[in-house]
């Protein structure tokens, strides 16, 4: 009798990183009360956004660059009281995928 081996099922794992314009760079990092943790440049972000998305492409994972506009984040935050740092940024980003694909649906 053949044993029937299951086939490895893909799962999509939607991955939002946040992307930026470079001519908010400079906002962003006057509205962050984490701006000591960004880069100072935005050519240093982006070599530093690329590498990592790299490395977590390299593990099986294909992240969205969701592309935030500073202005419209400042006041999503303030509408849910929220400090504008890495995680208000991270979960902002992902709210954004989670409504454009709900769109989709």
């Amino acid at each position: 009798m053949k044993k029937h081996r299951k086939k490895k099922e893909s799962v999509k794992i939607n991955l939002a990183v946040a992307w930026y314009k470079p001519e908010q760079w400079e906002m962003l990092c006057e509205i962050s009360e984490d701006s000591d943790q960004l880069e100072e440049t935005y050519g240093e972000w982006l070599a530093h956004a690329e590498k990592t998305l790299k490395n977590i492409i390299a593990q099986g994972v294909f992240p969205e660059k969701i592309l935030l506009d500073v202005e419209e984040l400042q006041a999503w935050c303030k509408e849910r009281g929220l400090p504008i740092n890495g995680e208000s940024r991270s979960h902002y980003a992902a709210w954004l995928l989670q409504e454009r694909d709900k769109g989709k649906k």
